[in-house]
């Protein structure tokens, strides 16, 4: 990843590992989204999300990716 993070979810979604929101080492929390491309062995930024997120849930149906939640229960849903 470009970013060290922890407490985020990764998922799959179009040949795209998706790795979304969480921690960095210091503590705060952050809102980018990173994916990751297989085929070319690259990383890069997403859409970052409008609210920092951590301790979230997450799962791919019919090829969208749902955010839902975080560590605060926002009880907020994001579709990516």
């Amino acid at each position: 990843m470009l970013e060290r993070r922890t407490r985020f979810h990764a998922d799959v979604l179009s040949d795209c590992i998706f790795a979304v929101g969480g921690g960095t080492l210091l503590g705060t929390l952050t809102r980018t989204v990173e994916l990751y491309q297989p085929a070319a062995n690259k990383w890069e930024f997403g859409a970052a999300f409008p609210t920092p997120i951590a301790d979230h849930a997450g799962t791919t149906h019919k090829g969208i990716l749902y955010i839902s939640g975080d560590r605060a229960s926002r009880k907020h849903c994001i579709f990516i």
